[in-house]
């Protein structure tokens, strides 16, 4: 099933980046497949992640880490910096990330359906997930939700798991550190919804 995800994901990724390249739709998408109307910080985090390939490929990795920049253009900087080199600083190049985000999500999905319901509630909510246009759509630009809905998804898991069974106090506290990392990430992505974790 993450194999069809995969590749409707992947499909979907192409798609925009026509779109946008052929300014099939011009009011809704740029010439890197950055969405104009729904992903408005696209444009600028695609910026400053191929400012920061460039760096790091013209000065070095020092030079990549002395530069400011949030963690979602950082992690995006390096997908420029690698398959970006041979498909060009678009989404495109970011797909192997969003990808990454988006698999993880719909797999954090399956897991929590499973846990509260049952495998097939689980698999069904993915589906949906998987095939639902706003998500799909957002999952492939350069913005900080896909990895912010991750990271709180796996949040919402960590404390099911914990709500729901019993564990010997090495497996709670594995899920504790966990869970820890995964609030540290989301606070890193999106600092601006701390309150609300």
């Amino acid at each position: 099933m993450l194999i069809l995800a995969a590749a409707v994901h992947v499909a979907a990724t192409i798609t925009v980046f026509t779109i946008g390249y052929f300014q099939l739709l011009p009011g809704f998408f740029d010439t890197n497949g950055i969405g104009t109307t729904f992903a408005i910080d696209g444009a600028t985090y695609q910026r400053l992640a191929s400012q920061m390939a460039t760096q790091w490929q013209n000065y070095g990795f020092g030079a990549w880490l002395d530069m400011k920049a949030p963690l979602h253009c950082r992690l995006y900087s390096i997908t420029f910096a690698t398959i970006g080199r041979l498909v060009g600083h678009n989404v495109l190049g970011t797909e192997p990330l969003n990808l990454f985000y988006f698999l993880g999500t719909l797999t954090i999905v399956f897991l929590l359906g499973r846990e509260i319901f049952n495998e097939r509630a689980g698999l069904l909510a993915a589906a949906i997930v998987a095939v639902w246009p706003s998500f799909l759509a957002h999952s492939t630009q350069l913005i900080r939700d896909p990895l912010a809905i991750l990271c709180f998804l796996a949040l919402l898991f960590v404390l099911t798991l914990l709500l729901s069974r019993e564990f010997e106090w090495r497996r709670a506290l594995a899920l504790g550190i966990a869970g820890a990392v995964v609030v540290t990430v989301f606070w890193l992505a999106r600092g601006n919804m701390w309150n609300a974790v």
